[in-house]
């Protein structure tokens, strides 16, 4: 859990992160990097995923880790969609509220979509995700 991404897990979510700025970056009129905003996401979302981690591992017993882990991806992908997407293009193209929150479910959704694609490949190919970071 503390290291929730193997190599080819982490170029998925990268380039998926990565068109999602892109997309983003059309809807609001921005000039922001994509690119940027692909690894902006990434990183973030991991160091508030370890941070969810390690607080429900110290407040969880180990028996009923696993059910909790999953329900607690929504709270950090709210978390992390909202501040992205609030700091980088909100702030300095204002959209609204309402498409303002049409982004953010849309980026949560986004990242459940990038979640299929690894889980369909973990499936389809049985070594898949287990290749380590270095």
């Amino acid at each position: 859990m503390l290291i929730p991404y193997s190599g080819e897990v982490a170029l998925i979510k990268l380039a998926g992160y990565t068109v999602a700025g892109a997309l983003l970056r059309r809807v609001y009129g921005s000039r922001f990097n994509y690119l940027i905003f692909g690894l902006l996401r990434f990183v973030a979302g991991s160091i508030v995923w370890l941070a969810i981690g390690l607080l429900l591992a110290a407040a969880i017993p180990p028996d009923k880790y696993a059910n909790v882990d999953s329900l607690a991806l929504l709270p950090e992908r709210i978390i992390v969609w909202v501040g992205l997407i609030f700091v980088v293009f909100q702030i300095n193209h204002p959209k609204g509220p309402g498409r303002f929150c049409l982004c953010v479910l849309a980026g949560i959704g986004w990242s459940y979509g990038l979640d299929g694609v690894v889980a369909l490949l973990r499936w389809l190919i049985p070594s898949f995700g287990t290749t380590a970071w270095c």
